[in-house]
């Protein structure tokens, strides 16, 4: 399956659970109704930071290029790699 029918269907599924969700809300509960789209807006927000911060995180630490600096600041940050060679 291709990345792009991957993410077609996850967006749909999500969006289906979501649907759902909220019209079970509305029928046994209409508070609930009224709170559930607030909730809605808020949590993909969370979710998207901590992707993207986890992201920022780990990309670094699971690069196959160990020569790469950790960021892309301009400084030069030694290796652990150019430590262990000029310690030796």
């Amino acid at each position: 399956m291709s990345t792009r029918k991957k993410i077609t269907l996850l967006a749909t599924s999500s969006a289906a659970s979501i649907g759902v969700t909220y019209f079970a809300f509305i029928i046994h509960n209409p508070v609930l109704a009224v709170v559930a789209p607030v909730l809605l807006a808020f949590v993909p927000c969370l979710v998207m930071c901590g992707v993207v911060g986890g992201s920022m995180l780990l990309i670094p630490r699971l690069s196959k290029n160990k020569k790469q600096p950790p960021c892309n600041c301009g400084l030069h940050h030694v290796t652990k790699q150019e430590e262990a060679e000029k310690n030796s």
